[in-house]
């Protein structure tokens, strides 16, 4: 009742003020935890990316993305933040401390799913627990010791040599392009059949179609 009694003593331009004043405050707040106490407060970058996604997903629109990264990259250095939740690193080392064995890096869980329907299918490739993964990965292990890899080296090799001969001999004939995409594609699945089944599947010779 005290309450219902106190309702029509609210003004709107009250209301309304109070409700600035709150959204003000949040807003303020959020900025100093950006710029001062978020875990990745301590890379440089851009204001207003270390403050908002806004100029990623401006430039990711603009598609050039790539370039504006670069920019970035050669005013801050190699390792960099263009996003409130992203840091860029290219350096030697970086791919190791990321994504090795040992990376001190964990995905979350909403980073597969680009692929919402094996999103419940948990793999070595897309698991992102560290342990379930080593579980997984563990079945894998003999197929990618050194030994195994090393006697895997003259398939690829032989696939390779091959690829590169016949874009020789396109290139004599007079060829001016080609789709890369699918060149690769064909190399890869060559690959794959010498070393899985012993044979490749001759996708990358000509009129393999």
């Amino acid at each position: 009742m005290a309450i219902a009694n106190l309702l029509p003593e609210v003004s709107y331009p009250h209301l309304v003020l109070t409700t600035g004043l709150v959204a003000i405050t949040y807003l303020l707040s959020v900025v100093v935890y950006r710029l001062y106490f978020h875990p990745l407060a301590k890379y440089p970058g851009p204001v207003w990316a270390r403050l908002s996604v806004i100029p990623s997903w401006w430039h990711t629109q603009k598609q050039d993305r790539h370039v504006w990264l670069y920019s970035l990259q050669e005013e801050y250095g190699t390792t960099f933040r263009y996003r409130p939740d992203a840091v860029l690193v290219n350096t030697p080392t970086a791919f190791k401390t990321i994504f090795g064995p040992r990376g001190n890096v964990k995905k979350s869980d909403d980073y597969y799913r680009v692929w919402p329907k094996t999103i419940d299918v948990k793999s070595t490739w897309n698991v992102t627990d560290v342990h379930e993964h080593a579980r997984k990965r563990r079945v894998l292990n003999h197929a990618f010791s050194e030994k195994a890899l090393r006697s895997a080296e003259p398939s690829v090799h032989s696939n390779v040599d091959r690829w590169l001969d016949l874009f020789q001999e396109q290139g004599a004939n007079g060829a001016k392009s080609f789709n890369m995409a699918h060149k690769i594609n064909y190399l890869v699945f060559d690959i794959l059949g010498d070393l899985c089944f012993g044979k490749s599947f001759g996708m990358k010779e000509p009129n393999s179609d």
